[in-house]
C-alpha cells in the first residue's frame, strides 16, 4: 500500500498536471452559444459513475466537454481530459493511469488519490477504444473504482457503441447512463440562428442546411445535400436505437412514442469500425 506522504505528493502532481483550463480557440466558428446539453452534462457529472455523451459527427461534443471542464475546474475539480485515440495502442488500464499521472510503480486504485471525490475523467472520441481487447473489463473496473468517488464521461459518435456501453450490466456497481436523453444534443433552428448570427453572408441557406442536419456549420460552410441527409438520418437512427433502452438509463428519463415505421438500420456516419459512408 502507498503511504500517505507519497499519495499526497502524487495527488498534488496530478492536480498540477491537469490544472490548465482548455480553450475553445480553433473549435468554434463564432461565439460560444449555450446549448441545453451543457446543463445536462453539468447536472449528470455532479454525481459519480460512468456517463455517455452521444451525438453525431460534428455536433459539438468536444466543445461541450471543454465547457464542462471549465465549469468543473472553477468549482475546484481536477479534470483529466483525454482523447480516445491515445488509449488504443497498449494496455488500457496502464495508459489511462499514465495519462492521469499515476507512476507505474503504484498499483493503488485511481480513487485512492482523490479522497474528496473531486476527480472527473473525460475521454473524447471514445468510439475507437471500443475495438480494443479488454475494453469491457476495463469499463467494469473503472465503474467499480468510481463508485461514490469520481465520475467518467465517455464521448461517443457511433450510436451502436453507445448502445453497447449503455447495455452493460454489473451486479457489483451501477451501470453506465446516457447524459440527458437520446438526441438531446441535436441543434434546433433557434439555437443555430444564435450561433451563426455573426455570418450575414448566405445566412438563410446556412441555417437551412444546418437545421436539417441538426449539426452546427463548420467554417460557415453550407453542407452538401447528401451530407445533410446522412447526418439527419444518423440522428434518427441513434434516437431510434437508444430510445429502446430503459428510461432509467437516461439522466433525464423520457418515454418515446413509436414514430418509426421501419427499422432504420445500422450506422453509416461513422459505423462501429469508424468507416464513413454517405446515405
Amino acid at each position: 500500500m502507498i503511504n500517505h506522504v507519497a499519495r499526497f505528493l502524487i495527488t498534488a502532481s496530478i492536480i498540477n498536471k491537469h490544472k490548465a483550463i482548455p480553450s475553445h480557440a480553433g473549435l468554434l466558428d463564432g461565439p460560444l452559444v449555450s446549448h441545453p446539453v451543457h446543463t445536462y452534462l453539468r447536472d449528470a457529472l455532479a454525481k459519480p459513475g460512468i456517463y455517455v455523451h452521444w451525438g453525431v459527427y460534428g455536433s459539438g461534443k468536444t466543445v461541450s466537454t471543454y465547457e464542462l471542464s471549465r465549469s468543473l475546474q472553477c468549482k475546484g475539480h481536477t479534470v483529466v481530459l483525454l482523447n480516445g485515440y491515445r488509449l488504443v495502442h497498449g494496455n488500457l488500464k496502464q495508459l489511462l493511469r499514465q495519462s492521469i499521472g499515476i507512476p507505474p510503480t503504484y498499483k493503488d486504485p485511481i480513487s485512492s488519490f482523490f479522497p474528496r471525490s473531486n476527480l472527473t475523467i473525460i475521454i473524447d472520441d471514445f468510439s475507437p477504444v471500443m475495438s480494443v481487447d479488454g475494453v469491457y473489463d476495463f469499463l467494469h473496473e473503472i465503474a467499480l473504482d468510481s463508485r461514490g468517488r469520481f465520475n467518467v464521461l465517455l464521448c461517443v459518435t457511433a450510436f451502436e457503441w453507445a448502445v453497447d456501453i449503455l447495455n452493460l450490466r454489473w451486479d457489483d456497481c451501477p451501470s453506465p447512463r446516457l447524459v440527458g436523453f437520446p438526441g438531446c444534443g441535436r441543434w434546433s433552428e433557434l439555437q443555430l440562428r444564435e450561433l451563426v448570427s455573426h455570418t450575414p453572408e448566405n445566412f438563410e441557406a446556412l441555417i437551412a442546411s444546418s437545421a436539417e442536419s441538426g449539426v452546427p456549420p463548420f467554417a460557415s460552410r453550407i453542407r452538401d445535400p447528401v451530407e445533410v441527409r446522412t447526418l439527419d438520418l444518423e440522428w434518427r437512427k441513434g434516437i431510434q436505437a437508444l430510445s429502446q433502452l430503459s428510461p432509467d438509463t437516461f439522466t433525464i428519463p423520457m418515454v418515446y412514442d413509436d414514430v418509426f415505421t421501419d427499422k432504420l438500420g445500422p450506422a453509416l456516419y461513422p459505423d462501429k469500425k469508424g468507416m464513413f459512408t454517405l446515405a
